[in-house]
Order: structure tokens, then sequence, then C-alpha cells
């Protein structure tokens, strides 16, 4: 298991894991794979 960040920057309707995130602006994930 590795730990991970990412920075999306996405505009409307974000998607992760069957979940929707409704977004504009920037979008810090941190999670463990």
């Amino acid at each position: 298991m590795s730990a991970r960040i990412e920075k999306a920057v996405v505009p409307g309707v974000f998607s992760l894991d069957g979940a929707d995130f409704d977004v504009d602006n920037n979008v810090w994930l941190v999670g463990d794979d």
C-alpha cells in the first residue's frame, strides 16, 4: 500500500469510486492504494 496525493482541477461533476462530487475548483485527493 502506498499513499497517493492527487491534485485535480475539474469543472462540473467529478466522479470517484462511484460517488459524484460537484466541483468547480481545485480538488485535493488523499488516499491509500
